[in-house]
C-alpha cells in the first residue's frame, strides 16, 4: 500500500500550486511612514515579490520537505503538475541569473541542487599538431619468444649500466 498522498485529483494540486505562485508574486509588506509633528503616522503596503523556491512549494502544498513532493514514484498522475511547477521555478531562476536579480554564486548553487545542472569539464589530450598520443615508454610488442628473452636481456642490461653509471655528485666528488 501506498503512502497517505495529499490531493485527490491532479486538478486539486494544481489549484494549490497556482495559489503558491500568487502568494509569492502578490506578496507585500507593510511600512509606517512617521508623520511630521502633530500629524500622524501612514501605513503603506508595498509590493514585494518573493522568489519561488521548491522548499517553499513543498511546504505550502503540505509536504516535510521538497524531496518528499518530488518523490511520486507511486502517484505518477501528479508527475506531471510538479513537474511544471518545478519548470515556473527553474525559469524564474534563470531569469533571475541572466538579469542579475539574485547573486551569481546563489543561482549556480541553487540550479544544481535544485534542477540538476551541471558543470562539464571535458579535457582532450593530443600529440603534436592534434595528432595521437605517442607512447614511447613502451616497447613495441615481441613477435616471439625468442624476441621477448632477447628484450628483456637488453633491458637488463641497461637496467645494470644505469645503476653503474656515476651521478653528477659522483663526477664532482661529492
Amino acid at each position: 500500500m501506498g503512502r497517505y498522498h495529499k490531493f485527490k485529483t491532479v486538478e486539486e494540486m494544481e489549484i494549490k500550486i497556482n495559489e503558491y505562485f500568487e502568494m509569492c508574486d502578490n506578496h507585500t509588506i507593510t511600512k509606517t511612514i512617521k508623520g511630521k509633528k502633530g500629524e500622524e503616522d501612514t501605513i503603506i503596503e508595498i509590493s514585494d515579490p518573493q522568489p519561488y523556491t521548491v522548499p517553499g512549494l513543498a511546504v505550502y502544498l503540505g509536504y516535510a520537505t521538497r524531496f518528499s513532493m518530488q518523490d511520486l514514484k507511486e502517484h505518477k498522475k501528479f508527475t506531471q503538475v510538479i513537474k511544471k511547477a518545478l519548470s515556473r521555478i527553474e525559469n524564474q531562476r534563470l531569469q533571475q541569473a541572466l538579469t542579475r536579480k539574485r547573486s551569481e554564486p546563489v543561482s549556480i548553487f541553487d540550479l544544481k541542487c535544485n534542477f540538476n545542472y551541471q558543470e562539464k569539464q571535458q579535457l582532450e589530450l593530443t600529440g603534436p599538431g592534434g595528432g595521437p598520443i605517442a607512447l614511447t615508454a613502451c616497447p613495441p610488442e615481441p613477435g616471439s619468444l625468442a624476441e621477448w628473452e632477447k628484450m628483456m636481456i637488453e633491458s637488463r642490461k641497461r637496467l645494470i649500466e644505469d645503476k653503474t653509471k656515476p651521478t653528477s655528485n659522483q663526477k664532482d666528488g661529492g
